[in-house]
């Protein structure tokens, strides 16, 4: 059975000011603090879309900087980062390295769906919605990321409408537990605050 995210420690939500995430969270850009070696190679197109940060608490992912989209979880419309190891647990320390050299993601795989397993993620993403619409979906990628944590695997089914990602689920555990993901552009983000306040 899919749960809905609620407080499950799948995610970490972030909550970012508003419109300014991206400057904000340049300054958790790997390459700025010399953890550049640290990230893994994400396959293409993911890499696209998505990019490594490196927290104060470990490594995460988000979306691309350049793309200027944010990741909302559905049920809450909050911003989040996916992060490298489960909310609520301890973080380890090590003597003499910083967090995202302990906690980060080791390796990623990927690829396009065949069309059979396309419809187990469409009937994942229908379980997920929970009676929403289901959209017309393009094409569904596929990122697995693995972790340093307890050899923890984070699995993105990224939902692709007129070629952009605009839908992701996030799942761990076999996807006992997921959250579905809104993609959408900052300007979209303030035409619809700006909406809601009218």
């Amino acid at each position: 059975m899919i749960k809905a995210l609620g407080v499950l420690p799948i995610l970490v939500l972030l909550t970012v000011p508003a419109f300014g995430a991206d400057r904000e969270l340049e300054t958790i850009l790997c390459e700025d603090q010399g953890l550049a070696d640290t990230v893994e190679t994400l396959p293409n197109p993911a890499d696209e879309w998505i990019t490594v940060v490196c927290t104060p608490v470990g490594q995460a992912l988000m979306p691309n900087l350049d793309n200027e989209y944010v990741w909302l979880e559905r049920k809450s419309g909050t911003a989040f980062i996916v992060r490298s190891f489960p909310d609520g647990s301890t973080p380890p320390t090590v003597p003499g390295k910083q967090p995202s050299e302990v906690l980060r993601f080791v390796t990623f795989a990927g690829g396009q769906m065949t069309e059979q397993r396309s419809g187990m993620a469409m009937n994942l993403l229908e379980a997920a919605l929970e009676g929403d619409p289901l959209p017309e979906i393009d094409s569904v990628f596929q990122l697995d990321a693995y972790s340093t944590w307890q050899g923890m695997i984070t699995n993105l089914f990224i939902y692709r409408i007129g070629g952009t990602p605009r839908i992701m689920v996030a799942c761990r555990a076999r996807c006992q537990t997921s959250a579905v993901i809104d993609v959408t552009t900052f300007d979209e983000l303030t035409a619809t605050i700006e909406n809601s306040n009218r």
